[in-house]
């Protein structure tokens, strides 16, 4: 029986995000105890700095219950720091500990090692070839998003 476009993209889909994801499980991140939730969540508590709550549930794609524990456990770790907001008390800013920062530019670069690796073994017209189907996807996710959001 033939697949519908829909099932094709529903069995290529998961596939291709693990395969890519697989070897990306960083050294760092499994003497440390920490999943890919917590290491994704340190990586994007570093690229802004400090967050509040709701937008990093959004930036992840968590719920506020999963995120919530999500910085419970990074907390615990001494990983983050969790302060109320001086002019919103309801409002919850994390931020990353230096112990944290530490840590989320470990696994980032080694991240970035295993990616270069894995790249470095295709010719330039692959990569570049995955290159632009990856911004292909990332546009179509964009738009999927925006029209959701409509």
């Amino acid at each position: 029986m033939e697949q519908t476009a829909f099932q094709q993209l529903a069995e290529l889909f998961p596939r291709t995000v693990h395969t890519l994801m697989k070897d990306f499980r960083s050294k760092t991140s499994e003497e440390l105890g920490l999943n890919q939730t917590q290491i994704h969540t340190m990586v994007k508590l570093q690229k802004y700095k400090s967050c509040f709550m709701g937008d990093l549930c959004r930036h992840i794609g968590l719920t506020k219950g999963s995120m919530t524990t999500v910085i419970d456990n990074l907390l615990e770790q001494g990983y983050v720091i969790r302060e109320r907001s001086d002019t919103d008390r309801r409002k919850v800013l994390v931020r990353l500990s230096e112990k944290g920062s530490i840590v989320a530019s470990a696994c980032k670069t080694e991240a970035e090692q295993i990616f270069q690796e894995r790249l470095s073994r295709l010719t330039e017209v692959e990569q570049e070839s995955f290159r632009t189907s990856l911004a292909t996807i990332r546009n179509v996710i964009d738009k999927m998003e925006m029209l959701e959001n409509e």
